[in-house]
């Protein structure tokens, strides 16, 4: 589940402690009282210059004050000793909650491929300085331009073009080295961030025999859920052994304005755990490991400066550390400087530079269920390159703005423990 740090409770409500003064003029009070009440209830016969008198004078309205003093001061310190040990706790949970924030997936490999881009150099790089726009064309069937791009022959049927690209993915060297690395007892749980037009068991159906013809021998179990909310739920499971393999596949299946397609893939482990030796404990080897991906933060109660504030938390970066800036999921329509402009001051580096800002929508189209995974793929490649950490701000769909913010680190930035 998300780790909301709102919910943790605030610190306890300290009661002000005994004022001195106060006390000292109720000291005064009760020797004045008690003095006139001796004075008055005493026995006319009775001599005054006694000890017994004296005791009612002075000393019994000392003792009765200093009774109460000391039940004041008592109750001050009983309930010190609840609040020291509520904020005591307070501040357990809160470590542990940031400690659960900041674990993160290691990047072992990412496939990206989109319609009519170069695939020779960074297609960061291509993104970032090209500002392309979305190419528009005529729909005759329907008489209206339509802003479209998609991978070549969409007429063909979807389960062929879904087998193709999905075999594209693992034909990848970097990605097919990286799985046939895995030691035997490891699994590769498999989450299909799919929309080609077929229901879940086609895709599934489809992802086996393309994992059966590739020829890697790592056992496959498919992992249910979409979006972001995956990596979350990946961090809080405790699986030994796996690692995780997002397949995110978007094929349009008609002519649609502002839509198009996208072929991801990543390979993705949790943090790696200390290797006990006999004498000093050690880290496992890192060098395989492209990128770090944080922790993904979603905007609660239309809140994006906390929200941007905790994906910072969960990076254990400044806001001035980022260094480009990816939007995804808002559609062609460049709907992401309105979203963006709230927090233009919450990022120095990158928050009034625009040459450092990409809307990939404007420049791909909408890609669907796997427009979180293409900016995160783009992200990849721009810290592999620029060994930069990056920022991707994603939405669910062009009409359900509720951004989701993600840190992206090169490995070097990561601080062994």
């Amino acid at each position: 589940m998300p780790v909301d740090m709102s919910a943790i409770p605030i610190p306890a409500e300290r009661k002000p402690g005994p004022v001195i003064k106060r006390w000292l003029i109720a000291l005064m009070i009760f020797i004045s009282l008690g003095g006139c009440a001796t004075v008055m209830y005493w026995p006319a016969g009775m001599p005054i210059h006694t000890p017994w008198f004296w005791c009612c004078f002075l000393v019994f309205p000392f003792l009765a004050w200093a009774g109460a003093f000391g039940i004041r001061c008592l109750c001050y310190q009983i309930s010190q000793i609840w609040s020291d040990s509520w904020d005591y706790e307070r501040e357990v949970c809160l470590y542990q909650e940031t400690q659960r924030g900041q674990r993160h997936l290691n990047v072992l490999a990412h496939v990206v491929d989109v319609p009519q881009t170069v695939m020779t150099g960074s297609l960061a790089t291509q993104l970032m300085t090209q500002k392309a726009v979305l190419p528009s064309w005529v729909d005759m069937a329907h008489g209206q331009v339509v802003r479209q791009i998609r991978f070549d022959m969409p007429e063909r049927p979807s389960r062929e073009r879904l087998y193709e690209k999905m075999a594209a993915l693992l034909a990848d060297e970097t990605l097919t080295t990286a799985l046939r690395q895995l030691p035997v007892n490891y699994t590769v749980f498999s989450s299909l961030q799919i929309d080609a037009g077929l229901d879940a068991a086609e895709y599934e159906a489809v992802w086996q025999s393309v994992w059966e013809a590739s020829g890697i021998s790592t056992p496959l179990s498919i992992l249910p859920g979409t979006g972001l909310d995956i990596i979350d739920s990946w961090l809080d499971a405790s699986r030994h052994n796996a690692v995780l393999l997002i397949v995110a596949i978007r094929l349009a299946t008609e002519v649609m304005d502002g839509q198009g397609d996208a072929d991801v893939a990543l390979l993705l482990n949790s943090t790696p755990v200390r290797q006990s030796t006999l004498f000093v404990p050690q880290l496992e080897p890192l060098s395989a490991v492209q990128a770090i991906i944080h922790r993904p933060e979603p905007t609660r109660d239309d809140d994006m400066k906390y929200a941007l504030s905790q994906a910072l938390l969960w990076a254990d970066i400044p806001a001035d550390s980022i260094h480009q800036l990816w939007f995804s999921g808002m559609g062609s329509d460049n709907q992401s400087q309105a979203i963006f402009t709230p927090l233009i001051d919450q990022l120095p580096n990158v928050g009034k530079q625009t040459e450092r800002q990409c809307d990939i929508d404007v420049q791909t189209g909408f890609t669907g269920i796997a427009s979180p995974w293409l900016a995160a793929a783009i992200a990849i490649d721009a810290v592999t390159t620029q060994k930069q950490a990056q920022l991707v701000i994603s939405t669910p769909a062009p009409d359900r703005l509720i951004p989701w913010f993600m840190v992206i680190k090169p490995v070097e930035t990561l601080e062994a423990v």
